[in-house]
């Protein structure tokens, strides 16, 4: 709520020129009531008909053009905030470190982005703007009541409190169906997200009829309560307008005689059935307010709740140094603790070093579980670690502007899912220099799909380059895949490569293919890679072997084969030809 506060404060000019121009057409509408009494009772006076039709006229294009200026002014308004509430909300979220993602779902944040934002939107450019107009209407109509008959006003606004015992009895129960109808859609939005990446276990579980029949569930019971609101926002318009004809009715025959005796006119009378009717109207419209009231505080209270989230932050001082990423000279781990925030009593890594050095090609092996991948995220500082030192190139990583520090490093995932966008984009994302002038650089992007062994799959699709990849890579079976992800590594201009087992999805014999083309980076760039294919260690200049949380060995395939019981048995029960190679 804050963040839009915070954007009406600055759009002052504009909400005061919509307040004005409501306003102006609410008078504009209103004088059209006296006008029809003043019409009426002309008694044949040509020159004061002519006099009143076209007071009639120009109040009707004075409340045509205030309208014109209210809508422009008011729909430009409500889609600019629209505009900067997403904007600020998808910069905000990226700026949140992995803590974030791990407390809040996906659906989560797409529901604030677009359906929380859609709410607001639909609530402020159509009920709150209806409401808003019948404020200035039902005021501007009881006014006029009074000063047209202050007598009937009287009598008629005594029926108000029976209206607003049915506007606050029905309001409760469309407010509830609306609640109930906004909770069933979020449900069914999590179920269709969650079925769209989970559809290869859904169809090899077989479990679509079972899922079918969850989903229908939910989307009857969201059909019902919408049919709840609808029902009971048109029971509360029709005892409103009953409510009225009824006392109108009683009070015309109560005031009749004043009628006759000429005390109150045929043109008053008239009047004040369109005040009246006016009155009623805005008062039934105003009812909208009781049910769009807890939809707009919900989305608002959304938003908040995502943007003020207690979540450990990868902070960055004020005065860290902007180091260029000049020469990559080395990298040090000396003494690093680091546990989950979520588990911080387990520990992951305990007084965890390591040196390397640039051009170097390090193989990192573990058990599952051991932190292997949690070392490339403190080292571009996703994680904060809990005590000790990471170091590039002798400076301290929580010292480097982040921008700066990560522009050292590029990070290619097993599990990471590509971007839906060409495959051309998702390659030119590992070198930002190259994105200005996309098409200018396929020559780069062919070569590196060649040296990961994609090139020849990508020449067989129609659109090449261009093709869309999809959500989620759906189109691509995971080990291409993996190899047109890979072929990043190709086309960054990054100085250390860290590899997350980048050849998961390929079988042994491409896994080497590939492997062996990325090593061929070396020496001019420094390798870092977890090993799925653990056969290919004896290709890496130094292996890190975690055996657990404190226990972890350096040294080359060799030396931790000879002198290492642990990592001896570990190649020993995976890969027995691994001894042929230890010498």
């Amino acid at each position: 709520m804050q963040i839009t506060i915070n954007y009406l404060r600055q759009k002052r000019k504009n909400i005061a020129l919509i307040v004005f121009s409501f306003i102006i057409s609410s008078i504009a509408l209103l004088s059209l009531g006296y006008e029809i009494k003043q019409f009426i009772d002309q008694n044949n006076d040509i020159i004061a008909i002519k006099r009143s039709l076209i007071f009639i006229s120009i109040s009707t294009v004075i409340w045509s053009i205030t309208l014109f200026l209210r809508m422009i002014t008011y729909g430009s308004l409500v889609e600019k905030l629209s505009l900067y509430l997403r904007i600020n909300l998808y910069k905000k979220i990226k700026s949140f470190s992995l803590y974030f993602f791990e407390k809040v779902r996906g659906t989560e944040i797409t529901g604030v982005i677009i359906t929380d934002i859609n709410t607001i939107h639909d609530i402020l450019i159509g009920s709150l703007l209806s409401s808003t107009r019948s404020i200035f209407t039902f005021i501007g109509s009881i006014i006029m009541l009074i000063y047209t008959s202050p007598t009937m006003a009287f009598y008629f606004i005594l029926i108000f409190p029976f209206i607003l015992v049915f506007i606050i009895y029905l309001g409760k129960l469309v407010k509830k169906s609306m609640y109930n109808a906004r909770k069933e859609l979020d449900i069914l939005s999590a179920y269709v997200d969650e079925t769209y990446r989970n559809i290869n276990l859904v169809k090899s579980f077989c479990i679509e009829k079972v899922l079918s029949k969850k989903f229908d569930e939910h989307a009857n019971q969201n059909y019902i309560y919408n049919l709840k609101y609808h029902h009971n926002r048109a029971l509360l318009v029709i005892a409103i307008i009953i409510i009225l004809m009824i006392a109108m009715g009683a009070m015309f025959i109560a005031f009749r005689s004043k009628v006759i005796d000429g005390s109150l006119t045929i043109g008053e009378v008239g009047s004040f059935i369109f005040y009246a009717i006016m009155s009623a109207t805005s008062l039934s419209n105003l009812s909208d307010l009781l049910s769009i009231k807890d939809n707009l505080k919900v989305a608002l209270n959304n938003i908040d709740n995502i943007l003020n989230i207690n979540e450990l932050r990868i902070f960055e001082k004020k005065n860290n140094l902007s180091y260029p990423p000049n020469k990559f000279e080395s990298l040090v781990f000396n003494k690093v603790l680091y546990s989950y925030p979520s588990q911080p009593d387990i520990r992951i890594l305990n007084d965890f070093s390591f040196k390397i050095k640039q051009g170097e090609k390090i193989a990192i092996i573990g058990n599952n579980g051991s932190g292997k991948s949690t070392i490339f995220k403190l080292i571009i500082r996703l994680y904060n670690i809990i005590s000790g030192e990471i170091l590039i190139n002798n400076y301290m990583t929580d010292t480097l502007q982040l921008k700066h520090l990560r522009e050292f490093f590029i990070l290619l995932e097993s599990n990471v899912l590509p971007f839906s966008t060409t495959i051309r984009e998702n390659l030119l994302y590992a070198n930002s220099q190259l994105l200005d002038n996309p098409k200018k650089h396929d020559d780069i992007l062919l070569s590196a799909l060649q040296r990961s062994y994609a090139l020849e799959y990508i020449l067989k699709l129609e659109n090449g380059l261009d093709t869309i990849i999809g959500e989620q890579g759906v189109k691509f079976s995971s080990g291409e895949m993996q190899k047109i992800l890979l072929a990043r590594a190709f086309v960054t201009d990054r100085q250390i490569l860290l590899l997350d087992e980048p050849l998961s999805a390929l079988d042994s014999q491409k896994a080497h293919l590939v492997l062996t083309s990325l090593l061929s980076l070396a020496p001019k760039k420094t390798i870092l890679c977890i090993l799925h294919h653990i056969q290919e260690v004896p290709n890496f200049d130094k292996i890190i072997f975690i055996y657990n949380a404190s226990t972890s060995y350096i040294g080359t395939h060799n030396e931790l084969y000879n002198n290492n019981k642990h990592y001896r048995d570990l190649c020993d029960n995976h890969y027995h030809d691994l001894k042929s190679v230890a010498h």
